[in-house]
C-alpha cells in the first residue's frame, strides 16, 4: 500500500490511475520522491519512471546478476525510449535522474586529469623507463561518441556505462558520418545480449576485450520519429526488440505556474539511493549473482510460459518481442529488488516476489503503449475502405463480425482474412483467443 503522503502527492499532481498504480511498485522513498516531483517540477510521472529505472541499472551495473535458469544470469542492461513530444519534459526527468551519477563523473574526471599529468610528467623525467600504459578514464555516462569511442569507454569502467542522448533517432542517423568498423546498432544487439566485446584496431596497442559488456541506453524521441526506426530497419534486425518503448504520446505540455514552492529534497533523496547502489562492490571476473525466491521464480516462469502458449497457439500474430520483453522484466526486478534494499525495506540476497509481480506489471504496462505506438504506426498505409472497414467495428470483435462487416465495406472474404492476420502481425490487433480480436488502437 502507499504511504498517505505519496498518496497525497500524487493526488494533487493529477496523477492518473495507471501511473498511481506503476508508482506504487517502488519503494515508500521513491514513491513520495516522484509525487513530489510530478507535483512541483510537472515532470511527467511516466517518463520520469523510466529514467529513474535506467539510472539505478546503470548504477547497479555488473555488480549484481540476476540468475534465470541453468548457467544463465544477466546484468540489469536496460535500453528504454521516452516517447512523447516536444516540451513535454523529457529532458529535464533524464536530468534529475542522472545527476548524481554525472557528479561521481565529474570527480572521476578530476582523478584521470591528476593521474594523467602525473603520468607525462614521469615518462618526460625518464623517459628510457617510460609507462606506455596510460592511465584510463572512469565513466558512467557518454552522450557524444563514435562506436570505438563507446567500447574504449567501457575498457575504463567495467562496471558499465550508459547511453544517455536527448533524441535517440537522431543518434542513429549521426552514426553515418564515421566510417569503417562494426555499425553502433550491430554492438548494440550484441551488448543487449551480453556477449563479449573485443575489438581490434591498428591504432591500438592490445585489443580490447570486455567479457561481460554492460551498456545500457535511454533517450527521448517524438512520436513522428518513430518510422524512422522502421526505415532504417531496425524493427527487423531486433533492435527495436529489444527497447522499452514508454509511450508519453499522449502527455501534454504542461503550462508554468508563478507559485515557487519550497524545495523538495528530492535531489538528496535521488542522490543517497544511487550512492548506495554504486557502493555495490564489483568483481570484475566472479560478479554477485542472486536467485528468485522459489515464489517469485513460480510467478516468473509461470507468465514466461503463459505467453510461450499464447505464441504457439498463434493468438499473437508474429511475435518477435516476447522473449526480450521477458529478459527485460527479469533485469528491471532486479533493479527493483535492489532499490527496496538501498531505501532499506528488504534485503538484497534474493529477488523477491513482489519485485518479479512488479517488474511484470511495468512491462505488461509499457507493452500496451509500445503496441499503440505501433499501432497508430502502421495504421498509415491502409486504404481509406480499410480504414472505415477497421472504424466501423467495435474495440472487441469476432472473425464473423468482422466478415459481416467486410461485407458491407465491399472487402471480399479473402481480403477480410488477409487483412487480419497482416493486422495482427502489424499490432493494430490482437488476438485473445481464436476467433476473438481486439483492437489495439
Amino acid at each position: 500500500m502507499m504511504d498517505s503522503q505519496a498518496t497525497n502527492s500524487l493526488a494533487s499532481a493529477s496523477v492518473d490511475m495507471p501511473e498511481r498504480e506503476m508508482v506504487s511498485l517502488f519503494p515508500s522513498r521513491i514513491r513520495e520522491m516522484i509525487g513530489e516531483l510530478a507535483r512541483v517540477e510537472n515532470f511527467p510521472v511516466s517518463l520520469l519512471v523510466g529514467a529513474l529505472v535506467s539510472a539505478a541499472a546503470t548504477a547497479v551495473g555488473n555488480a549484481v546478476r540476476v540468475h534465470i535458469k541453468g548457467e544463465w544470469s544477466t546484468a540489469p542492461v536496460l535500453y528504454i525510449m521516452l516517447v512523447a513530444r516536444a516540451g513535454v519534459g523529457k529532458s529535464p526527468v533524464l536530468q534529475f535522474a542522472f545527476r548524481p551519477i554525472r557528479q561521481v563523473d565529474s570527480r572521476l574526471l578530476g582523478v584521470y586529469r591528476r593521474e594523467r599529468k602525473e603520468w607525462l610528467k614521469r615518462n618526460i623525467e625518464d623517459p628510457d623507463e617510460a609507462d606506455r600504459t596510460a592511465p584510463l578514464l572512469c565513466q558512467y555516462v557518454i552522450s557524444d561518441f563514435t562506436p570505438e569511442a563507446m567500447v574504449r569507454a567501457h575498457q575504463g569502467n567495467l562496471r558499465g556505462i550508459v547511453l544517455v542522448v536527448d533524441e535517440l533517432i537522431g543518434m542513429y542517423n549521426s552514426v553515418g558520418r564515421y566510417s569503417g568498423g562494426t555499425s553502433l546498432a550491430e554492438t548494440q544487439l550484441s551488448n543487449w545480449s551480453g556477449e563479449p566485446v573485443k575489438v581490434n584496431r591498428c591504432s591500438l596497442d592490445e585489443p580490447i576485450y570486455i567479457e561481460r559488456p554492460c551498456v545500457g541506453i535511454v533517450g527521448g524521441t517524438q512520436p513522428s520519429k518513430l518510422p524512422e526506426l522502421v526505415k532504417a530497419g531496425y524493427d527487423r534486425n531486433g533492435l527495436m526488440d529489444r527497447y522499452i518503448f514508454i509511450d508519453g504520446s499522449g502527455i501534454e505540455v504542461p503550462h508554468w505556474s508563478e507559485e515557487q514552492p519550497g524545495p523538495t529534497g528530492a535531489s538528496e533523496v535521488w542522490a543517497s539511493v544511487i550512492e548506495k547502489l554504486m557502493a555495490l562492490p564489483l568483481d570484475v571476473d566472479h560478479p554477485a549473482v542472486i536467485d528468485m525466491t522459489p515464489e517469485a521464480r513460480r510467478l516468473f516462469f509461470s507468465w514466461h510460459n503463459a505467453t510461450v502458449d499464447s505464441v504457439n497457439a498463434g493468438l499473437r500474430g508474429d511475435d518477435t518481442r516476447f522473449a526480450k520483453v521477458h529478459i527485460n522484466a527479469a533485469r528491471i526486478a532486479l533493479v527493483l529488488q535492489l532499490l527496496k534494499w538501498a531505501c532499506g525495506e528488504d534485503g538484497c540476497s534474493a529477488v523477491s516476489l513482489d519485485s518479479v509481480g512488479g517488474a511484470i506489471t511495468l512491462v505488461e504496462h509499457w507493452e500496451k503503449g509500445y503496441t499503440r505506438l505501433m499501432a497508430g504506426l502502421n495504421l498509415t498505409g491502409i486504404s481509406d475502405r480499410e480504414q472505415e472497414w477497421l472504424e466501423s467495428l467495435p474495440q472487441t470483435f469476432t472473425t464473423a463480425m468482422a466478415l459481416e462487416s467486410g461485407t458491407a465495406q465491399g472487402l471480399v472474404e479473402r481480403t477480410v482474412y488477409k487483412r487480419l492476420r497482416e493486422y495482427l502481425t502489424k499490432g493494430i490487433l490482437s488476438r485473445p483467443t481464436h476467433g476473438n480480436y481486439q483492437k489495439n488502437l
